[in-house]
């Protein structure tokens, strides 16, 4: 959608005024983010909307299978907490989400620095629906159109029961953000610590959590360990269990970030 369609869906919704702006923003691989601004536009309590305003246009994304209702909702009850924008409008197409503007920059954090993000992330009380993991890879193998015949396909049906385990293992399911990329941590000082781009947020298995932090971070061996010890530290647990825990999550990661990236560039994949 061209940046001026978006102005003319959001004049209607918001009844801005024509100097209203939109400012694209750093983005990720599918959504596009924009900073939504209008000078002329007063901050009244009978408006629905407080500029500046986050605006993320979610229409690239037709393979992901999130339930952008669902995690509306869910938002809603995380930024009562302190730990994320308060989400304002979903367009009736799931297209444009608007959710309050917040600044802020953590910058590089030190895998103990996302260890105890992490940690409080874990702990926030919010009742969320829950990961589903094999669902959801079953869902990008359809939408990659793989066959039993592909690799990926095989490596997955291969960790089904590691799976169910892990989502079994109750313990260990908590609130989880599934997508803890560095820049996604915008206060790492607060306690919440106040993050964005929630979209892939349930419940599930903490470590899954853990070994995804680590995969999307690039981090080393070396860095991963350092931050899978500082969260042991946190939850006192015995590390050399929670490096195994973390350990037997690894693949199952891998194998999520394989079939999401199948799912995404589905119109490239043999037939």
């Amino acid at each position: 959608m061209k940046t001026k369609s978006m102005l003319n869906e959001l004049t209607k919704a918001f009844g801005l005024s024509a100097k209203a702006k939109l400012t694209q923003q750093p983005s990720g691989a599918v959504n596009h983010v924009y900073r939504l601004n209008d000078d002329c536009y007063p901050n009244h309590s009978e408006y629905q909307v407080r500029l500046p305003a986050a605006v993320k246009w979610l229409g690239n994304d037709d393979f992901s299978g999130v339930d952008r209702q669902q995690q509306f909702k869910l938002q809603q009850a995380i930024a009562k907490l302190g730990a994320a924008p308060a989400p304002i409008w979903l367009n009736s197409s799931e297209t444009l989400w608007v959710e309050q503007w917040v600044e802020g920059n953590s910058g590089c954090l030190a895998p103990h620095d996302l260890a105890t993000v992490l940690y409080e992330i874990h702990q926030l009380p919010v009742d969320a629906p829950a990961l589903n993991l094999w669902n959801r890879w079953q869902h990008y193998l359809d939408i990659a159109n793989l066959t039993d015949e592909s690799p990926l396909y095989q490596r997955a049906v291969n960790l089904k029961s590691d799976v169910q385990a892990s989502e079994q293992d109750l313990t260990n399911v908590v609130l989880c953000h599934n997508d803890l990329l560095q820049g996604h941590v915008l206060t790492a000082s607060q306690r919440p610590p106040l993050i964005i781009d929630w979209e892939y947020a349930a419940k599930g298995n903490r470590y899954f959590d853990i070994a995804s932090c680590c995969m999307i971070n690039k981090f080393s061996r070396d860095e991963s360990e350092a931050l899978v010890a500082a969260y042991a530290t946190h939850i006192a647990a015995p590390v050399n269990e929670v490096f195994d825990n973390y350990y037997r999550h690894v693949e199952l990661v891998s194998v999520t970030n394989a079939l999401w990236n199948s799912a995404m560039n589905k119109d490239q994949n043999p037939v």
